[in-house]
């Protein structure tokens, strides 16, 4: 459990209260059911957010964690086990399929499944869910029967439900997620502005206005879905046009080298490594001495060491600090850096 600080952030705290009840309270079999853990933990933060700062978010988080499901699936290859919701483990360390798909291809099924049963039974129905596990282990067959019973008592049609599908099939959720996203339009917007040839920028070599300053009502969010975009465009036009010069403007206008959240500072360097940006070496190194959780410090080593000028430092980096990290995390960055060796 994390210790509670003034500093602690919000949406950690969301997660930790909602662990405690569908992660703690009623918990996963094997790890072949992950998912019901982490995928009902990441709708009960999401409907905290709701709660707390209206749909807009919820739809606004949901939609950009489904770039990183995608990124997930496409890193593995969509016919890959570990990309099922539920994977044979069988002979297989689980610590090797650890990734973000349980919780957010299950976060999908959850929130489909909450579409099915429709807004005003779907509370009733997760209470039910509780009380009939707590303090119990369960397994995706037993959570099925469990659903098909609650609702075939209350007419509920569920036929639109392929629970197979959903459960045992690799690759991305079958059922596309449907969401407007009105905050994620700001991001891309943004974003668009920076992707302008030079011409149209202003004297400091910034869109009209960024100099300023992030917009008003940002939040870290936004910055993910502004990163992500710039990436796409980065991978699918070989003539784009992001320049170090444009990199370094974009951090004097809104102090990503400098920003203490994680994700932001996770997505900034992400970036600048995709770009060759020498400058952000030393930052990602900092970054990773400073930084244990997997979903950060492995994609930044895979990506360093795949950096042939600076695979040293990805190496160098891990022998020196690698006795800091939890075992799981130190076992599976050796086998990526073995890998992509």
């Amino acid at each position: 459990m994390v210790p509670w600080k003034a500093s602690t952030p919000v949406w950690l705290q969301w997660g930790q209260v909602s662990h405690s009840w569908t992660g703690n309270l009623l918990t996963n079999h094997t790890w072949e059911h992950f998912w019901l853990n982490e995928g009902w933990t990441v709708w009960l933060e999401r409907r905290i957010e709701a709660k707390m700062h209206g749909e807009t978010w919820y739809a606004f988080s949901s939609l950009e964690a489904n770039d990183s499901l995608q990124e997930a699936v496409s890193r593995y290859g969509d016919s890959h086990n570990f990309t099922k919701l539920v994977p044979t483990l069988r002979d297989i360390d689980p610590d090797d399929a650890f990734s973000c798909i349980p919780y957010e291809k299950g976060f999908q099924f959850i929130h489909f499944l909450g579409e099915v049963i429709g807004s005003k039974a779907f509370p009733e129905y997760v209470t039910a869910y509780i009380g009939e596990f707590k303090m119990k282990t369960l397994t995706s067959d037993e959570f099925k029967a469990f659903t098909i019973s609650w609702c075939g008592g209350r007419g509920v049609d569920l036929s639109a439900v392929d629970w197979d599908e959903w459960l045992h099939a690799p690759g991305m959720p079958p059922v596309r997620l449907s969401l407007a996203n009105v905050e994620g339009e700001r991001a891309k917007e943004l974003a668009a502005q920076w992707l302008r040839p030079q011409s149209e920028m202003d004297p400091s070599g910034c869109p009209e206005g960024a100099a300023a300053g992030a917009p008003q009502g940002w939040r870290h969010q936004h910055w993910l879905v502004f990163f992500g975009c710039l990436s796409s465009e980065i991978d699918s036009e070989p003539s784009h046009a992001l320049s170090l010069e444009r990199l370094l403007r974009m951090d004097e206008a809104y102090g990503f080298s400098a920003s203490r959240n994680a994700e932001v500072r996770f997505r900034w360097q992400r970036l600048c490594i995709k770009l060759r940006a020498d400058f952000i070496v030393p930052q990602v190194v900092d970054f990773l001495k400073s930084q244990g959780r997997m979903k950060f410090v492995r994609p930044l080593f895979r990506e360093l060491n795949a950096w042939p000028e600076h695979a040293h430092v990805a190496t160098q980096t891990f022998e020196e600090w690698g006795g800091n990290y939890h075992p799981i995390a130190r076992k599976m960055l050796a086998q990526d850096l073995a890998a992509s060796a």
